[in-house]
């Protein structure tokens, strides 16, 4: 038997110290759990990103339409300058490209805000997976629906042409651009700043109710001033803006939202591309261009509930 004396002058090498470290190692590493309803940054930083971004719009195609027609036409009068970055179909091109490097900005702004430059995880801060209710399927077939709704909405009460819809008819190129934009980029930034960076922030502040009513606000008020000759386009917007924000409410989660809008601009792409080819194009509020959008949802909807 092991006396007293000889256990306490065991030397406390003699311990399998090899055995306790490997022990420790298989441990997992603590890390506090990443909560997207709770971000490290707060409501300034977060409306910091949303004027960065609306500035970064207002600010980059108008430059770039200032160099290329100073480079052009140089010794232009006021007003046919301003002609001519409406008009001109180059101009306007070189305004709708602009936009690219607008939204690769915009995310490079959220990005430094939600990682503080990388000394955070950037997709995990801002909730890039699926809820456990509201998966892939989910978010297509709630896209699909409110579409079909705002189809309805521009079909049966006609606007006038809006100035966004005269930009893109100027050219084939304006169109194919736009469409791009619509469908790739844009819902990707939208998401990214708006139920992102700004509505985590806000909820945390003043709770999920005034969140979404604040955040779907801010979210509709740019596209007021793209839409405003058109009230039904704005209605369509604010349904959408207000049910993006309210499925990053109740899901806590923002791949829903970017496939939500993903796919509700998407195929407003595929109808702004093939309409020219179907109809003659009245704008993209006239009632045929929506008449073959109606049609092509409806089909769409009912492919979808079926299969």
């Amino acid at each position: 038997m092991l006396s007293y004396t000889s256990f306490v002058n065991t030397p406390i090498d003699s311990v399998d110290s090899n055995s306790y470290a490997q022990h420790l190692a298989a441990q997992p590493p603590t890390h506090s759990i990443i909560d997207p309803d709770d971000p490290p940054w707060g409501l300034a930083t977060a409306l910091f990103v949303w004027v960065t971004a609306l500035m970064l719009l207002a600010v980059i195609p108008a430059v770039a339409v200032i160099l290329f027609l100073a480079r052009r036409s140089p010794g232009l009068s006021p007003d046919a300058f301003l002609r001519a970055a409406v008009t001109d179909p180059v101009a306007v091109l070189v305004q709708i490209v602009a936009v690219i490097p607008v939204h690769l900005l915009t995310l490079g702004v959220a990005w430094a805000a939600v990682t503080q430059f990388g000394k955070r995880p950037f997709w995990q801060h801002l909730g890039w997976s699926w809820s456990e209710n509201f998966g892939f399927w989910s978010s297509v077939g709630l896209a699909t629906l409110l579409l079909l709704v705002g189809a309805s909405l521009t079909y049966f009460y006609k606007g006038d042409e809006t100035d966004l819809e005269q930009l893109i008819a100027s050219s084939n190129a304006a169109r194919f651009t736009t469409a791009f934009l619509a469908a790739i980029t844009a819902p990707l930034v939208e998401e990214v700043v708006y139920r992102g960076v700004l509505y985590p922030a806000a909820q945390r502040v003043m709770g999920m109710f005034w969140a979404v009513i604040v955040v779907s606000l801010l979210f509709i008020l740019p596209h007021v001033v793209q839409y405003r000759q058109n009230l039904a386009v704005i209605a369509v917007i604010a349904t959408i803006g207000f049910a993006l924000t309210i499925v990053r409410a109740r899901t806590g989660r923002l791949l829903p939202c970017f496939v939500m809008h993903a796919v509700f601009n998407g195929l407003q792409a595929i109808s702004l591309v093939a309409a020219p080819y179907f109809t003659q194009p009245t704008g993209a509020g006239g009632k045929e261009v929506n008449a073959m959008l109606f049609t092509f949802v409806a089909k769409f909807l009912t492919e979808i509930t079926q299969g």
